[in-house]
């Protein structure tokens, strides 16, 4: 099948329709209403009555690990060695100290051992993951927290809808939080959402009122934000970002080009696309589940291939599908059948290894971490991947299967 031509698959996307741009546009008349009205949305969906709304995922957790500092003067939080590379810049931000753990390749979830081990040194959170929309029991953490004293702050940040049991991720700890930015489930520009049980709403609180104290922000700067990404989302648009300077793809991969942390509000604009986009939300992760299992089904016939063991109580919501090639090599090689195809690639670094300059650890303790920094490949789940889109990419596997 000959590669396409001026099509590249954008990792996600969300279509961006006149009317998200009009919601974004009214939210300005009002912006405490219209802000108000997206929290209680939200609210609504996660059963939180604590739901703050700030600038990004990153100042999300910023604010809820500087809460945590008014409650315990311990200073470690325990984050998983293959994670999101923001992560570690929040706890930095907040003035505490990362403690990596190893994850299990086939649950990209903490490795139970490894968690115990660091659990019982009492560090002051723990940070479980539920990367590429995937949902994970976190019971473990939990009973672990309530036995060493230790907050449980679940990152749901590319999860934002997954559930288990019909809960929502994030909101089984004692704090949660979701990224409303580019390239999340809920892509309003920029943005987070902080969710809290009782024992942290009044610190959270407090230290927002401390820390950036004012009147809701109008926006408007959001909106031109929003339509750049509805077009360079798009499969044409993508083939010209993935060919030009501005490509993401290694986004994050060094840790000395990160823009730093800021703490703020949301916008009313961002605020009112949010409200539009929730509108429709259930439809499109739907889709992004059907073409989720679509892959699966077509990469079930190589055996050099481990897809995410999904719990049966388990509602993910596959921002990606993230998906486990048996060695490094044959990786590389899929890489570059995937590149041709319109496909780009994740994250390949572990976080010891991004930030072996600022984090002491020892990088042989965590051979989870590294295989999926060397063999994990993430595959396009959302409305634009077609059907000759499936079959580019089970071509590319079978090419690098059968060589």
């Amino acid at each position: 099948m000959a590669p396409a031509r001026l099509r590249h698959l954008p990792p996600t996307a969300v279509p961006i329709s006149v009317k998200d741009v009009w919601r974004g546009l009214t939210a300005l008349l009002d912006p405490a209403a219209s802000l108000e009205r997206f929290r209680g949305a939200i609210a609504t969906l996660t059963g939180s009555e604590s739901c703050f709304l700030v600038s990004s995922g990153r100042a999300a957790l910023t604010v809820t690990l500087l809460a945590l500092k008014r409650l315990a003067d311990r200073t470690h939080v325990v984050i998983p060695a293959y994670s999101c590379p923001t992560v570690v810049q929040s706890i930095l931000a907040a003035c505490l100290e990362p403690v990596f753990c190893d994850v299990s390749p086939q649950t990209l979830d903490f490795d139970d051992a490894a968690l115990a081990r660091v659990m019982s040194r009492r560090p002051l959170a723990v940070v479980p993951t539920h990367l590429y929309g995937l949902a994970h029991r976190v019971d473990h953490c939990v009973d672990l927290g309530r036995r060493y004293g230790v907050f449980v702050v679940e990152d749901a940040a590319q999860s934002f809808g997954a559930r288990i049991d019909g809960q929502m991720v994030g909101t089984f700890g004692d704090a949660g939080f979701y990224s409303l930015g580019r390239g999340k489930c809920l892509p309003v520009g920029h943005g987070g959402v902080i969710v809290a049980g009782p024992r942290l709403a009044s610190a959270i609180v407090e230290t927002i009122r401390e820390r950036f104290p004012g009147r809701p922000r109008r926006g408007g700067a959001g909106l031109a934000m929003l339509l750049g990404y509805g077009l360079a989302t798009r499969p044409a648009g993508w083939w010209v970002v993935a060919r030009s300077p501005i490509n993401p793809e290694t986004e994050g991969m060094d840790e000395t080009r990160l823009p730093s942390v800021e703490l703020g509000v949301l916008s009313s604009d961002q605020a009112g696309v949010g409200l539009s986009i929730l509108d429709r939300l259930d439809r499109l992760q739907a889709s992004q589940g059907r073409n989720a299992r679509r892959l699966m089904a077509e990469l079930e016939r190589f055996d050099f291939v481990t897809s995410p063991k999904i719990p049966p109580e388990a509602s993910p919501v596959f921002l990606r599908l993230p998906v486990v090639v048996d060695r490094r090599e044959r990786a590389d090689r899929l890489f570059r059948q995937l590149w041709e195809r319109g496909i780009s690639r994740s994250y390949y670094r572990t976080l010891p290894d991004l930030y072996a300059n600022r984090v002491a650890s020892n990088r042989a303790d965590f051979p989870g971490a590294s295989v999926l920094a060397e063999c994990l490949l993430t595959l396009p789940t959302h409305p634009y991947v077609t059907d000759v889109d499936v079959e580019r990419i089970a071509e590319a596997f079978r090419i690098v299967g059968t060589s």
